[in-house]
């Protein structure tokens, strides 16, 4: 078999007798390398659930409370000199008791329902005392002559006043060892078989005393 010419794109290319060789294929291009796929996002490390609840504060030693007065069997303050000016959360009730207020001031009362103790001197003759600390209301009745003392009056600067219910006071003499000071400067004529209802006050502990007629020959 005789050459045959063949173009091969690039120039003829003569070809024998023998068969034809066939064309080297051409090479295929490399694929290209596909995407490698996104990492997948790691999920967020869940909270840890709350801290445990702080520690407690260890309490405060308590104070240690003020040992109480001593009170009179019942209950109730001894005494309250430590206290200058107590006060009272509620009424105060004396439970039967006297209180000494020892010639101080008993500031601004309202008093209600009150009475005056009744110093009963009983039959009068010769010397006698009118003791105010056993009362400032005197009852007495005359039996013969009689000489009356008063004793226990208010201090000088404070005024001081008693009440004289005398009985049959003009049956007999009566005279004063401080003689009161009466209206006009004379005393009065008393009752012989009667009530005459005498007042005194002082304001220099007895030094001096004016005397007051309230009432004569009271019915």
């Amino acid at each position: 078999m005789g050459l045959l010419k063949i173009w091969n794109g690039s120039g003829w290319m003569s070809v024998g007798g023998t068969g034809f060789s066939g064309f080297s294929g051409y090479s295929g291009e490399s694929g290209t390398s596909g995407f490698s796929g996104y990492s997948g996002y790691s999920g967020d490390s869940g909270y840890s659930g709350q801290n445990p609840g702080a520690s407690g504060y260890s309490g405060c030693s308590g104070y240690s409370g003020c040992s109480g007065y001593s009170g009179y069997s019942g209950g109730g303050m001894t005494n309250i000199v430590e206290d200058l000016s107590p006060q009272l959360g509620g009424d105060l009730d004396a439970n039967g008791h006297a209180i000494n207020f020892n010639d101080q001031q008993a500031s601004r009362p309202e008093i209600k329902d009150y009475c005056e103790t009744v110093n009963v001197v009983g039959s009068a003759t010769g010397e006698m005392t009118i003791d105010l600390s056993l009362g400032n209301v005197v009852t007495a009745t005359t039996t013969g002559v009689t000489n009356w003392t008063i004793t226990n009056p208010s201090p000088t600067g404070k005024a001081c006043s008693f009440t004289l219910i005398l009985t049959n006071g003009g049956s007999f003499a009566q005279t004063w060892v401080v003689t009161p000071k009466w209206s006009g400067g004379t005393p009065p004529t008393l009752t012989a078989s009667g009530v005459d209802i005498l007042s005194f006050f002082t304001i220099d502990a007895g030094t001096t005393w004016r005397g007051v007629v309230s009432c004569l020959d009271s019915k």
